[in-house]
């Protein structure tokens, strides 16, 4: 057992600054913080025989550090007879490990590329894009090329320059945050483990009336995201099944009872390789960025002035009301819902526009 082992400690720092001027015409919210921790919970890496009987017991080696700011801006003010009211916020939060038991390093290579010391967390390492294989020709006078090369496929950054694309030429594409709670918040090597949460959050309300007439919009949206595509989206026909009809939209013979392999081939152009998606997962081909700006929920209203009609039968006041919600989304997301990128790579069922029709009474 372990006897020294204890809590782990907390260093909180918030600094914050608010104010509201000028009866509302302006009001702001700033915040930045950050939070420490020290002694972590991790398994020593020592090795023991079997005939110990037993693992090893944790200790309190690990420290971590999040840190982030959150704004807010508000506006409100009358104008005549019309009342309205704009807020925004945009908030960002980041984190690292300060200290980390994990394995050393070789080389100097190795540390760089491995090493999660003293960095953000969300580094998602990836092949580069080198622009895609537009003829026979170019296939054959390539060096990176190989005997399964088709118009429309790849080529890969050689970014070492050793003219051998491999795994030494991946390197920082993209930011990403892992769902799993049990990888102690390293990148996933499996995009299946990687849920590509935003770093950065922002929104908007707004809202108004005039006279007896009255409207709310709330905006949400998020930034510094990136969507890598898996399963249906990334490999048509798999597992002997149908495919998207997004997917047409690829490179392919204009002849389709011709060999792809055959020279003579002319080729159609298009967004997606021939066949397989033969992108990796973990390259910029197989990337986009998950930005996106969302209304999510619209009203507007209708308060009935009071009248003779009220004063007979008692009404005390009647509201008629329309809503809506995710009307529109603003995005380069392609075949993806931005807010939960990938739920099950396209098998999430298709995000609902819903409208509402109603009213409120009071007797």
């Amino acid at each position: 057992p372990n006897l020294a082992l204890t809590w782990y400690t907390a260093t909180i720092l918030n600094l914050g600054l608010s104010a509201d001027l000028w009866n509302g015409l302006f009001g702001f919210s700033v915040d930045l913080f950050q939070r420490n921790r020290d002694g972590l919970l991790e398994t020593p890496a020592t090795v023991v025989p079997g005939t110990f009987g037993s693992g090893i017991s944790q200790a309190n080696l690990n420290s971590d550090r999040v840190k982030g700011f959150e704004v807010e801006l508000k506006h409100r003010n009358r104008i005549g007879d019309f009342d309205y009211n704009v807020s925004a916020y945009v908030q960002m939060t980041r984190r690292m490990w300060t200290k980390l038991l994990q394995t050393n390093r070789s080389n100097s290579y190795d540390y760089w590329r491995n090493n999660t010391i003293g960095r953000y967390n969300d580094i998602w390492f990836g092949k580069g894009s080198a622009g895609t294989y537009g003829s026979y020709d170019e296939i054959a006078n390539s060096v990176y090329s190989n005997a399964g090369t088709l118009p429309g496929d790849p080529i890969y950054e050689d970014w070492n320059g050793d003219g051998v694309i491999d795994d030494q030429d991946k390197y920082p594409i993209a930011t990403t945050t892992n769902g799993d709670s049990n990888a102690k918040g390293l990148p996933g090597t499996n995009l299946n483990d990687s849920r590509n949460y935003p770093l950065m959050s922002f929104g908007s309300t707004i809202g108004g009336q005039w006279k007896w007439v009255d409207f709310s919009l709330l905006l949400q949206g998020s930034a510094m995201s990136y969507i890598g595509y898996g399963e249906q989206l990334l490999n048509p026909l798999a597992w002997d099944g149908n495919a998207l009809e997004r997917l047409f939209d690829r490179w392919h013979p204009t002849d389709p009872d011709k060999d792809p392999y055959d020279p003579t081939n002319t080729w159609a152009s298009g967004y997606y390789p021939y066949g397989k998606t033969r992108a990796e997962e973990t390259s910029k081909f197989n990337l986009q960025s998950g930005a996106y700006l969302r209304l999510k929920s619209a009203e507007i209203g209708f308060t009935v002035p009071k009248n003779y009609l009220f004063e007979k039968t008692g009404i005390k006041h009647l509201r008629l009301f329309v809503n809506a919600y995710n009307l529109f989304t603003i995005t380069g997301v392609k075949g993806l819902d931005p807010e939960k990128p990938t739920e099950s790579y396209g098998y999430l069922y298709p995000l609902n526009r819903t409208v509402n029709f109603g009213g409120t009474l009071r007797f």
